[in-house]
């Protein structure tokens, strides 16, 4: 009775859940820099957040006419997965005609009996002076 139950348990799935939910560690990491110049062009800076967690937008007071990303990933798994790694493309920059749009985006997460739910804390900093406009859920500090 106990390998027929055993059998039903890894034939189904659930014995992977129970080993990831028994096994599983948390994980924090950096998030890369992104630092993107203001071309002289832009008049308008676009920040969406659609990450579920919140941001912080900064204005610099220093000379410097660039928008940088930066901030730590903390995720969940367990040894060898790298399934909730947090890729290279978190965040998005493009400068269209006179507006600058920065994208922060949800990271992945694992569904399932263990459920992960990856929570970044993205800064976004901002030269002072510039028109802003940030949608989603953020902080401005």
């Amino acid at each position: 009775m106990v390998c027929i139950g055993f059998v039903v348990l890894t034939s189904t799935g659930l014995m992977q859940e129970i080993r990831h939910s028994i096994s599983s560690v948390e994980l924090t990491e950096a998030i890369p820099n992104i630092e993107e110049v203001i071309q002289s062009q832009v008049k308008k800076v676009i920040v969406q957040n659609y990450n579920a967690s919140e941001i912080q937008v900064d204005y610099s007071q220093s000379s410097e006419q660039a928008v940088h990303v930066f901030g730590s990933y903390r995720y969940s798994t367990t040894d060898g997965e790298n399934e909730l790694k947090l890729p290279d493309s978190f965040a998005s920059v493009h400068t269209i005609g006179d507006t600058m749009y920065v994208s922060i985006l949800q990271p992945p997460r694992r569904n399932g009996i263990h459920s992960s739910y990856p929570h970044m804390d993205v800064t976004v900093i901002i030269p002072e002076g510039v028109t802003t406009e940030i949608t989603g859920n953020h902080k401005v500090i």
